[in-house]
């Protein structure tokens, strides 16, 4: 299988990226890396992303390189950066949601 370049990394399917990972093409870190940097150069004119954490985004990847120089039983995605939906609980912390339910207090709606 022909080795994607860093920067087609960008654009790849997320359902052909566990299988250059898992052959150890590229690494997580690398992946994460790419990513957030693109996210980096368009979210100020996209405005996609409210919260970013890009220390906990390199500490998942780190620890996912890890599990696969390992060995490790891995899932289907494991080592695939994901976002996460605004207003969904991750490690205690509740992502706000911005609509006007949730400015006016009516998360039940």
């Amino acid at each position: 299988m022909k080795r994607p370049m860093t920067d087609d990394l960008r654009f790849a399917s997320a359902t052909h990226l566990p299988e250059h990972i898992w052959l150890k093409e590229f690494s997580p870190v690398e992946l994460a890396k790419v990513l957030l940097a693109r996210i980096d150069s368009y979210n100020d004119r996209v405005n996609a992303f409210v919260h970013m954490t890009p220390d906990l985004a390199h500490d998942m990847a780190q620890q996912a390189e890890c599990d696969v120089m390992a060995g490790a039983a891995l899932g289907p995605l494991h080592g695939v950066p994901v976002t996460i939906k605004a207003r969904t609980c991750m490690n205690s912390r509740v992502i706000p949601l911005r609509t006007r339910f949730a400015m006016q207090g009516r998360y039940d709606q």
